[in-house]
């Protein structure tokens, strides 16, 4: 890019001089002056807002791979700082999603831990019970009894598999969540 500028504005001094030499050779050595100077100053701005843009870069980068904070303290006038203010706007919303997704991610970790933890009760339950009714000189009450604490285990896991099924609905977003007003008292008699 700075290659097609310093293009541009030599081809433009060269055309420009060429036509005040033309027209008088202290018109010419001004042109030339003055598009020497411009020229510089041009260069000068453009390598000062390219180093910024690099230090910008680098400082992003830094930012990205978590190696320091975004600054917006140092932030001055002009198109760069409206730049790097944007910048920092979005790490520290994208830092802040970041921080959220985790914390959201532990929750659902300990629910799921949780969760199987309670369907190995059930299952052991369910286990022992079975080793149980091989036993054939178990009495018919006792084979009945042992039949219902299955049954229940049984209840107790499919309501465990079912609170999973809505937990991944809600983690995967295809479930919303309604506020509403409701009885303290209609719920605990419930």
């Amino acid at each position: 890019e700075i290659r097609k500028e310093v293009l541009a504005a030599v081809t433009v001094i060269i055309v420009l001089c060429t036509l005040g030499f033309l027209y008088n050779v202290y018109a010419g050595m001004l042109v030339l002056g003055c598009g020497v100077l411009l020229f510089l100053t041009g260069l000068y701005f453009a390598v000062h807002r390219y180093r910024a843009i690099a230090r910008l870069s680098e400082e992003l980068d830094e930012v990205l791979h978590g190696k320091r904070e975004i600054m917006i303290s140092d932030m001055q006038e002009g198109e760069l700082s409206v730049l790097q203010n944007g910048i920092a706007k979005t790490t520290m919303q994208l830092r802040s999603q970041a921080d959220h997704l985790e914390e959201d991610r532990k929750m659902m970790a300990r629910a799921l831990a949780d969760i199987s933890h309670q369907l190995r009760t059930p299952l052991t339950a369910l286990h022992l019970n079975l080793q149980l009714l091989r036993d054939e000189k178990m009495s018919a009450e006792q084979q009945k009894h042992i039949r219902r604490e299955m049954q229940r285990s049984l209840h107790h896991m499919e309501s465990l598999v079912e609170q999973l099924l809505k937990m991944s609905k809600l983690d995967a977003g295809t479930v919303q969540m309604k506020k509403q007003k409701i009885s303290v008292s209609d719920l605990l008699e419930q």
